[in-house]
């Protein structure tokens, strides 16, 4: 049986239409879910505090070279 050939009101369609039909409810309840929660909000905070964490961790690197020259400079001279 090929798309063409099922006819509207056959069993095929019915459940063709019922299945997307839950499809598009479980969009909607997670979008609407989503939105309640701030999930998506969250989601954005979370991601740019990781970015920070990454720069704070890329800074403390570079003083941590810092103050070791800073002491191997100090005990050797």
């Amino acid at each position: 049986m090929t798309l063409a050939e099922i006819e509207y009101g056959s069993p095929v369609f019915i459940g063709i239409l019922v299945i997307l039909g839950i499809i598009l409810i479980i969009i909607l309840v997670r979008e609407i879910n989503c939105w309640y929660w701030k999930i998506n909000d969250r989601i954005k905070k979370m991601e740019q505090i990781s970015t920070d964490l990454d720069d704070i961790k890329t800074l403390l690197s570079e003083n941590n070279e810092r103050l070791k020259e800073f002491v191997d400079h100090f005990k050797n001279g």
